[in-house]
């Protein structure tokens, strides 16, 4: 609950933040959250340009849920990462400039998960057995950053990925909408 707390306050934070673009009006760097994962944890991504036309970015979730009339609790913690190519003056006015970390990107991503949590019934102790499964992500994703009002931006996202163990329940294949700031 704290760490969910500590990311909230820092992602408004951002809102007092004077608009920075960056040299050459491209964006560098951004920041963002997946509001819809507040419901029951946070997902945050920051992402940095490494090409004209690449980026790196970096995620981390952590999610929490239980049914407590019921003694059970699932925890997740996960850390990712992707690379993205960004294809660039396709729709745009050639003009303009466009470059990494807005438009359409996709590419490779990897995600290392665990999960802990009561599951299978044990009906010899009459309770829930705990476990604990650390899993490996692998596939792709494709998103498009929209940026608005200078560098804010919305961002839905596909991620398609083959997890390993299959039994785990490490989150693979999901969408989602980011939004976030980028300077």
């Amino acid at each position: 609950m704290k760490l969910r707390t500590l990311l909230i306050a820092f992602f408004f934070a951002l809102l007092l933040t004077p608009s920075m673009k960056a040299a050459g009006g491209l964006y560098n760097d951004a920041i963002s959250i997946d509001p819809f994962s507040l419901l029951w944890g946070v997902s945050a991504t920051y992402e940095t340009k490494m090409s004209e036309t690449n980026s790196l970015t970096l995620s981390a979730m952590y999610a929490s849920w239980g049914w407590g009339w019921a003694g059970l609790s699932e925890t997740y913690f996960g850390v990712g990462a992707s690379y993205r190519w960004y294809i660039v003056n396709w729709f745009w006015d050639k003009k303009k400039k466009h470059g990494p970390i807005e438009g359409f990107g996709f590419g490779p991503a990897v995600a290392l998960g665990y999960y802990s949590g009561y599951d299978n019934w044990d009906w010899i102790n009459n309770k829930y057995d705990s476990r604990g499964t650390i899993s490996v992500s692998i596939g792709a994703e494709a998103s498009y950053k929209w940026v608005f009002a200078e560098n804010w931006f919305l961002e839905p996202i596909v991620k398609l990925m083959i997890t390993i163990p299959s039994y785990s329940r490490n989150f693979g294949d999901y969408g989602g909408i980011n939004i976030g700031y980028t300077w």
